[in-house]
């Protein structure tokens, strides 16, 4: 997934849920233990979902190549006491059928195709501290189109014979030697 589309994901996600931006973050990065509740977002298990498709645009030498491929986005919520870190996922597995949230995710080339169930995760620390948690994975489809320049013939000479009578138009550049 592109880093755009990234960033939309993330910025649903705590809309969503009601947190602020800051408290949504990558699973992965190296940064001090955050104050409750937040999430985390954790990207793996992509796949191309369907072969490359190339196509030509109307400018001279620029083809598009459309790639659709899926991975899953596990989504863990560490809450505070008092916080039903289950029900806070499971509202927002449900927001995901919500009709602006799918015409977000559209204007971003992301579809959601599934939600696993949400997973109660909480565990006790150090044999102290109770910790409430729980995990999502969600199954994201996603599309990146990327330009290239393929190059393109502008001029044709041809030399040949022929047997008629060869017509050309103005834009056509053909030399018919014999």
């Amino acid at each position: 997934m592109k880093t755009e589309q990234k960033i939309a994901f993330r910025q649903l996600v705590a809309s969503a849920l009601g947190l602020d931006l800051s408290k949504v973050f990558n699973a992965q990065q190296n940064m001090p233990k955050q104050q409750k509740t937040y999430c985390t977002l954790r990207y793996y298990s992509y796949g191309q979902e369907t072969p490359y498709e190339h196509i030509l645009t109307t400018t001279p030498g620029e083809q598009l190549t459309i790639s659709r491929q899926t991975l899953v986005c596990e989504i863990q919520m560490f809450a505070t006491a008092g916080t039903d870190a289950c029900a806070a996922l499971q509202n927002l597995v449900n927001a995901f059928d919500r009709q602006p949230i799918i015409d977000k995710l559209k204007a971003n080339d992301i579809a959601i195709v599934s939600a696993e169930s949400v997973q109660d995760i909480s565990a006790l620390l150090d044999n102290t501290v109770w910790e409430t948690r729980a995990s999502v994975d969600i199954t994201i489809r996603f599309t990146n189109t990327v330009s290239d320049d393929v190059g393109y013939i502008d001029t044709v000479k041809i030399d040949g014979k022929t047997s008629g009578t060869v017509k050309t138009t103005p834009d056509m550049n053909i030399n018919v030697g014999g």
